[in-house]
């Protein structure tokens, strides 16, 4: 069975791609804002404080990320003139140290700094 006509007296509601300017838009135009459906989210514009970090966990963060540290095989070729014990021996004994000890300085100058 066919279905009846609409009533013409129904206001025709206009469909978004309708509304901008020069478009057959129908007398019934909606504005934009009814189309809007962004939500409104603030912007975080500062840091959440946190907590400082003492020196004894940025050690204990390095060694983690260390973990056993490079194998003596990864400075093999990697410094001429310079066998790849020594340059491994010289990582562990000198250069490993002096960074435990930097993040121990910087840890605890975070605590006299309060």
């Amino acid at each position: 069975m066919p279905r009846a006509p609409k009533s013409q007296s129904q206001d025709i509601k206009p469909k978004p791609y309708d509304l901008g300017e020069g478009s057959n838009s129908h007398s019934h135009a909606a504005s934009s804002d009814e189309y809007d459906t962004k939500p409104y989210i603030k912007s975080r514009t500062q840091k959440a404080p946190g907590r400082t970090w003492m020196g004894d966990e940025l050690v204990t963060l390095f060694e983690i990320a260390l973990g056993k540290g490079p194998p003596k095989t990864a400075f093999e070729g990697a410094l001429p003139d310079r066998s790849a014990l020594q340059a491994h021996k010289t990582w562990q004994n000198t250069i490993v140290p002096f960074i435990k000890k930097a993040l121990q300085e910087k840890g605890d100058g975070n605590t006299k700094s309060r």
